[in-house]
C-alpha cells in the first residue's frame, strides 16, 4: 500500500539520520522494489526514493573516506531529484554543493 510504503521510506530516513545507513539502505531498496512493482521505476515517488538511497550511500562513502565517490553519489542523488523537486529546492542545491566540495 502507498502509506505503509510512504511510511517505510520515513523510517528509512530516521535510520540514516541516526548513522544506521545499512538499515536505512535495506529499507529504501525494499521501497524502490515495491515502487518500482506498483509505480514504475520513472514514477516521481520512486525517484525520489532513488535519490534518498543514493545520498544515504553519500553519505557512508563520505564517513569512510571514500570522498570521490562520495562526490559522485551526492552529484547523482542532485540529478535524480532536481527534475522533480527543481534545481533550487534545498537538498538539490546541498548535494550539488557537497560534491563540489569534495571534488565532483
Amino acid at each position: 500500500h502507498p502509506s505503509t510504503l510512504g511510511t517505510k521510506g520515513n523510517l528509512a530516513g530516521v535510520l540514516e539520520g541516526l548513522g544506521d545507513i545499512t538499515g536505512a539502505r535495506g529499507l529504501f531498496e525494499e521501497v524502490i522494489e515495491a515502487q518500482t512493482q506498483q509505480l514504475g521505476p520513472n514514477h516521481p515517488g520512486t525517484v525520489i526514493t532513488k535519490g534518498n538511497l543514493t545520498e544515504a550511500m553519500a553519505i557512508a562513502a563520505e564517513q569512510n573516506g571514500e570522498l570521490a565517490e562520495a562526490a559522485g553519489l551526492y552529484s547523482a542523488a542532485a540529478d535524480l531529484w532536481g527534475p522533480i523537486i527543481g534545481e533550487t529546492h534545498v537538498d538539490v542545491v546541498q548535494c550539488r554543493a557537497k560534491a563540489r566540495e569534495l571534488g565532483a
